[in-house]
């Protein structure tokens, strides 16, 4: 029994095609990931807050000068983030998180 050459050549293709990482954090430094939410300003504290609360209500404070970016109450957002070197933060209303890239940035309804 002999096995078409095409065959042969096709097995390491679909391999590769099946390894490759889709996501958008492969371009990003190792610990990278994504979140996706709904960006709010809470007055609670002197000067106000910012943060990012997801679908299931974990809440995430956006640093770094692309944090800047998102400040639209209500919008939704895509982010592509990581775990801060510093995490200590004025506001503590979340999860510390440097924003590494703004994938998608939905105006408030």
């Amino acid at each position: 029994m002999r096995v078409p050459v095409l065959c042969i050549l096709s097995v390491p293709a679909l391999i590769l095609c099946s390894c490759s990482h889709s996501s958008e954090t492969a371009h990003y430094p190792p610990g990278a990931y994504e979140i996706r939410g709904t960006m709010h300003y809470s007055r609670n504290l002197e000067g106000g807050c910012w943060f990012l609360l997801t679908a299931d209500s974990t809440s995430y404070q956006p640093l770094g000068e692309k944090a800047a970016d998102l400040r639209k109450d209500r919008a939704d957002v895509d982010l592509v983030v990581r775990d801060p070197s510093s995490p200590n933060t004025f506001c503590m209303t979340g999860k510390p998180v440097e924003v590494l890239a703004v994938l998608d940035l939905r105006p408030p309804h």
